[in-house]
């Protein structure tokens, strides 16, 4: 395999598959992210076998062919490479020389037959969401997803669609509770009126290509994973596997005495 890739492309690339590499490095080929060359581009998949990232990009391909590398070292070497173009190429027993103007850089890389096969998202139904409204329910619920992995089933976000065109989203640590509805102006498919939980660790990625982003969002459902799309980038998660508490016997129908307080002052006071 060799290409020759802009560095601020290659740069952007491994920047968007750092949050998925594991970094217990159970599995070795875990840490690495895998790097395929077809006729037009280069695809970058990054999977801890919880939550996969594919990504395409446009490059100059000179030969086909697919290796993987470790994540962590490739991305350290580009980042800190002049603002060139730089060439990549895979020789014998998957050793990868990097070259960026004098500097050449020899890293020896794993099997691609041995990384996890990426889920097919080809055939899946998705559904349009404004980027803007994830990102703002995700900001006023990820706060309270409890991070004891003992209660596994509020470790997420719960997802639910309700009544055609409303989206709610939930989450407690068990002393809190959030939650958000919004209107969308799109119904979404059957598979959201079931309810699930998202991972945190896949919100926070999903989190990652809503930012500074004002594109539509496709997302869908399919067996036990959660897809997201943004054109170029395919991010699949595993759904959390639990029950989610009835969050709506928590949430007061009503209030006896309500009060109206100025936001700036009760921020101040708390502080």
């Amino acid at each position: 395999m060799q290409f020759t890739i802009e560095r601020e492309t290659f740069l952007k690339a491994l920047t968007g598959v750092q949050g998925i590499i594991e970094k217990r490095h159970t599995i070795p080929i875990l840490a690495n992210v895998l790097i395929e060359a077809d006729s037009k581009n280069i695809t970058f998949t990054a999977t801890d076998l919880e939550v996969g990232v594919k990504s395409f990009y446009s490059a100059n391909i000179k030969k086909e062919g697919r290796v993987t590398i470790s994540a962590k070292k490739i991305f350290e070497i580009i980042k800190e490479l002049p603002n060139k173009e730089i060439s990549f190429n895979v020789k014998n027993n998957f050793w990868v020389e990097i070259k960026c103007g004098k500097s050449v850089f020899n890293l020896v890389g794993l099997s691609p037959d041995e990384f996890p096969k990426y889920p097919e998202t080809k055939d899946i139904n998705l559904n349009e969401i404004n980027s803007k409204i994830f990102k703002e329910m995700i900001d006023k619920t990820i706060f309270s997803v409890s991070n004891d992995e003992t209660k596994y089933n509020l470790t997420g976000i719960y997802f639910k669609a309700e009544n055609n065109d409303i989206l709610s989203m939930v989450s407690t640590d068990g002393h809190r509770l959030s939650m958000i509805r919004k209107n969308l102006i799109n119904n979404l498919n059957n598979n959201f009126y079931e309810g699930f939980i998202l991972p945190k660790k896949g919100i926070f990625e999903i989190r990652k290509l809503t930012e500074d982003s004002d594109e539509i969002l496709k997302i869908g459902v399919s067996d036990n994973n959660f897809i997201v799309n943004t054109g170029n980038t395919t991010l699949v998660m595993r759904l959390v596997d639990g029950e989610f508490p009835d969050y709506s016997r928590v949430v007061p129908q009503k209030m006896e005495k309500p009060a109206v307080i100025n936001r700036d002052e009760f921020m101040h006071a708390l502080k």
